[in-house]
This record gives C-alpha cells, sequence and structure tokens, in this order.
C-alpha cells in the first residue's frame, strides 16, 4: 500500500474486507456443519449437497472475484461456437455440426472450471480471512484510535473462531443424536 493512506484508513479498510467476507464464511460454514453431521447420519444424498452448497457459500466471494476477472463472460456464454466441423468429400461439403461438438465441449469444459472454483473458492477465501486477522492485528497495534469493540474488526475475528467452533459443536451433535437414535 501507499502512504497517502493513514493507518486508520488502512485499518478499517481491512476490517470492511473482514467483514464482507466473514458474512459469507459464517452462513456457509454452518450450513457445511449441518451437512457433514447429517451426512453421517443418513445415507441420503441430501445433506452432502447442503454441505456442498455451505462450501460454495463460504468461497463465493473469491468464485465471484475470478468470474470478473474475465473468466465470467466465458462462462455465462457457454453456447458459442468457437469452430464448426465439417465433412468433405472429394473437396464437396458433405455435412456440418453447426458448431455443435464445439457448443457442448464449451458447456462441459465451463462446468469443470466452476466446479474447480468452487472447491479452490472456499480455500482461498478461508486463507483470505487469515491473512486479514494478521493484517488487522498489525494495524491495529500501529494506531492510536481503538474503535469499540463491536465496530472492530477484533469482534468479527472472534466470530470467525466461534464459527469454527459452532461447526464443530453442530456436526458432534448430529452425529451424536443420529447415533442415539
Amino acid at each position: 500500500m501507499s502512504d497517502e493512506y493513514t493507518i486508520e484508513e488502512r485499518l478499517d479498510g481491512c476490517r470492511v474486507a473482514l467483514q464482507k467476507n466473514s458474512i459469507f464464511y459464517w452462513i456457509g460454514i454452518v450450513l457445511f456443519g449441518i451437512g457433514n453431521g447429517l451426512s453421517d447420519v443418513t445415507q441420503s444424498g441430501f445433506p452432502v449437497a447442503i454441505a456442498w452448497i455451505g462450501w460454495g457459500i463460504v468461497g463465493l466471494p473469491k468464485i465471484i472475484a475470478m468470474l470478473k476477472g474475465g473468466f465470467g463472460a466465458a462462462l455465462f456464454s457457454p453456447f458459442k461456437a468457437d469452430y464448426e466441423v465439417v465433412t468433405l468429400q472429394n473437396g464437396v461439403r458433405i455435412s456440418s455440426d453447426g458448431g455443435s461438438e464445439s457448443i457442448f465441449t464449451n458447456f462441459v469444459g465451463k462446468l469443470f472450471m466452476a466446479g474447480l472454483f468452487l472447491v479452490i473458492g472456499g480455500i482461498f477465501t478461508i486463507l483470505h480471512l487469515i491473512v486479514l486477522t494478521f493484517r488487522y492485528w498489525g494495524l491495529s497495534r500501529k494506531t492510536k484510535i481503538k474503535p469499540p469493540f463491536k465496530q472492530s474488526g477484533g469482534f468479527i475475528i472472534l466470530m470467525n473462531w466461534a464459527v469454527i467452533f459452532a461447526y464443530l459443536v453442530i456436526t458432534i451433535f448430529i452425529a451424536f443424536l443420529g447415533g442415539a437414535l
């Protein structure tokens, strides 16, 4: 960062980034815990879907950032043919697929990339939260003006740790409840 921003401005920017990413993290981790706990109890695919939806919510900020980086246009317009397969016999056009093979290949490729971003996005979000936590702690030590705890990034960091604890409690409680039934 350049020196034109004060430490208080950088601290506030870090707090805002922590808050935006943490909201997705809180909702996603709770759903991920519920899905994991229920998947241990039931043998249906529905809890696994809940867990994947939760993980997707955790990674949503990074997935959106990746989509804005140029991949978004490719993902949301997969029905564009890049090439057309033309069959020629003695130099005469016999048949053409109109690019349908290309459309299918593009669509499957985009689905694969979206799934890959879903998995990696959650990991990147968690790593980004860890980096923001250390950055916030470092900047808060340098500042003279201390905001009230509820309005600080310290409260958000504490809530992130509480969500990890809640994830463990939810998963263990559902698994224990399922074992008792």
